[in-house]
């Protein structure tokens, strides 16, 4: 069962999610802001670097890329530094998607093989995040 601070990071994690999906790109920010210091004041690790892939992934979708870079790299950190196969997956993938947007296709190459390897250690097939308009 979850505590009461973990479902309020959720919960604004969730709602930026719809804002996002909607186009209120600064009030998913805001949610995913919330949904971050939330889970760090908690130590909710996963759910803070969650939070902090879709910010990335908003401020990429705003054409911000040194944010969502910055964002990405911090969650690849986290995610050796608690060697958490899952999260590395995720910072791998959404690294390579960004470089794929910014047309540095030998570095979105390696951060998306990082990807292809983690997803056959966890479960023997390719990313789940990795759409075939990535396949290199």
């Amino acid at each position: 069962m979850f505590d009461s601070e973990t479902n309020v990071a959720s919960q604004c994690m969730c709602t930026g999610l719809t804002h996002a999906l909607r186009g209120e790109y600064q009030e998913a920010r805001i949610c995913y802001e919330a949904a971050i210091k939330t889970a760090e004041q908690t130590d909710n690790i996963w759910l803070m670097c969650l939070s902090k892939l879709y910010l990335g992934d908003l401020y990429r979708t705003m054409k911000e890329y040194d944010k969502a870079m910055r964002l990405y790299e911090e969650v690849l950190v986290v995610a050796n530094k608690i060697n958490d196969l899952q999260l590395k997956g995720y910072a791998h993938t959404y690294l390579g998607h960004l470089y794929v947007e910014r047309d540095q296709i030998m570095d979105a190459q390696e951060h998306l093989e990082h990807a292809r390897a983690v997803q056959r250690k966890l479960y023997g097939g390719p990313p789940a995040h990795t759409s075939p308009s990535y396949a290199l």
